[in-house]
């Protein structure tokens, strides 16, 4: 690999021209204790938004542990995953998820084919890692 940014809980491959962000785990405000609300849509909006003007991807991949929840996917979760999506996509950029070890519901939400690893151009390969 000839060149990696860190930035954002996120890492840009630059010969590769990609994007990796990994254990977005949406659907945690909705399963969690805490008392004070948890704007994970937002949050997760921004900084995808802040990283895409930065480093200007061509290629976003989602590597894993997308959502939380093993067993439900909490209200709202199934929008957040398509606008995620939608908006990479509208953007002209490559959008790809990786499985994780919580995404078993992955492939009712994700608007697109989910796969267990991704090689890159470069011949980088990204997985999640549970396995």
């Amino acid at each position: 690999m000839d060149e990696f940014t860190f930035r954002d809980r996120a890492v840009y491959l630059e010969a590769a021209e990609t994007l990796v962000l990994a254990d977005l785990h949406l659907g945690r405000a909705a399963t969690s204790n805490v008392s004070a609300p948890l704007d994970e849509r937002g949050d997760l909006l921004d900084r995808l938004a802040r990283l895409r003007r930065a480093f200007d991807p061509s290629t976003i991949v989602f590597a894993g542990d997308i959502l939380h929840s093993f067993s439900t996917v909490p209200d709202g979760v199934d929008d957040t995953v398509t606008e995620l999506y939608d908006r990479c996509v509208d953007a002209g950029v490559d959008t790809v998820a990786v499985a994780g070890n919580h995404d078993r519901l992955l492939d009712d939400v994700w608007p697109a084919g989910v796969e267990s690893a991704v090689k890159l151009d470069d011949g980088t390969v990204i997985c999640h890692g549970h396995e």
